[in-house]
């Protein structure tokens, strides 16, 4: 782990994990239980048991309608079954990789977009910071038909 993974350090009087980061959440199993033991002259001293953050699980994030018009259907991402002991839940949309949307308590969140082809993501954040992310669904999106010059699309 880096400095950042261990905020305090190793040699204070306080220890503290970052269990936002990747790399120590990597050392545990998402829900199991750990024990920490401090050793005192080689003997085992006081220990502290700790349930390490889950994620959650279950559910899927769908996008609809796959294609729609720009600027005129609203998109949406609707995210559903998911469980965690962690509750409550929310829920933030993605698209074409850039930021993510601000978290909602809704499971369903709605978007306008110009014209082009994006990648939508959603991801599920519980109470702890544990995170899923779905795969991304592709959604089309096409010229809203003009009617003013009277032309034909």
């Amino acid at each position: 782990p880096s400095d950042a993974d261990v905020p305090t350090g190793w040699s204070g009087k306080e220890f503290v994990l970052n269990m936002a980061s990747q790399a120590v959440r990597g050392l545990f199993t998402p829900g199991g239980t750990f024990t920490i033991t401090l050793l005192v002259d080689g003997q085992a001293g006081p220990s502290l048991s700790l349930r390490a953050p889950s994620k959650p699980t279950g559910g899927t994030c769908d996008t609809s309608p796959r294609e729609a018009k720009e600027m005129v259907d609203a998109i949406a991402c609707t995210c559903a079954g998911w469980s965690s002991d962690d509750l409550p839940l929310s829920f933030s949309v993605s698209v074409a990789g850039g930021g993510w949307s601000a978290p909602s308590f809704q499971g369903a969140m709605k978007i306008l977009l110009l014209e082009g082809v994006f990648p939508i993501s959603g991801r599920v954040t519980d109470a702890a910071g544990g995170e899923a992310e779905t795969p991304s669904q592709t959604v089309t999106v096409v010229p809203a038909v003009s009617s003013a010059g009277g032309g034909n699309a």
